[in-house]
């Protein structure tokens, strides 16, 4: 895939997005903003200290967030496996009220 090609990719990626992005070493692209919490577990979602604890996302996809008491809020207890737990997620982020829950994309070349 040629420069343009991956430069459009990224530029309509970062469009979608309130907050930017910016692009790591080997392709990886992650939204600019708050920094990763550092109880989610490593993979493609994770939460912001954005995070106000409303439990939206642990209803949508309870068997992928949980609880941190001393924060009041919640974090990526376990990656999505499955379509449905994916699916699910993916729902949780979409409409997270503080825009808390991110994704990183990997591999745009």
């Amino acid at each position: 895939m040629g420069f343009w090609a991956i430069h459009s990719r990224f530029v309509m990626a970062c469009m979608l997005t309130l907050n930017g992005c910016h692009i790591h070493p080997g392709g990886t692209m992650q939204l600019t903003g708050p920094e990763k919490l550092p109880g989610n577990v490593e993979g493609e979602y994770y939460t912001t200290g954005d995070c106000d604890g409303c439990a939206y996302c642990a209803s949508v996809a309870p068997e992928n967030f949980d609880f941190e008491r001393g924060r009041n809020g919640y974090y990526v207890s376990k990656q999505p496996v499955t379509r449905e737990e994916k699916e699910y997620v993916q729902e949780a982020m979409e409409d997270c009220p503080v825009e808390a829950i991110r994704r990183t994309v990997q591999n745009l070349s």
